[in-house]
């Protein structure tokens, strides 16, 4: 099992960007996020205005659709139920 699949590891870097950042920078994090999910990980070429949506955007980008949408998925359904 890799690294990025593991509860943990998306249970940390879940709370690490919830603690870091003000809610108005994660939100676009979070459009980002579903966007991934209702798109089933396709992803659209183009800047975003945010660096840590660019940098999560940059850190999927070699990955297949169905590995981002996973991730995506997962990471969504943990903001979800902490809401």
């Amino acid at each position: 099992m890799r690294g990025w699949k593991s509860k943990e590891f998306l249970e940390l870097r879940y709370n690490v960007l919830k603690m870091q950042f003000e809610p108005d920078k994660t939100f676009q994090l979070a459009n980002f996020i579903k966007n991934m999910v209702d798109h089933q990980g396709i992803a659209y070429k183009y800047e975003y205005n945010n660096l840590l949506v660019q940098l999560f955007a940059d850190k999927l980008e070699g990955r297949s659709a169905k590995e981002r949408a996973d991730i995506c998925g997962k990471i969504y359904t943990m903001m979800f139920l902490n809401f």
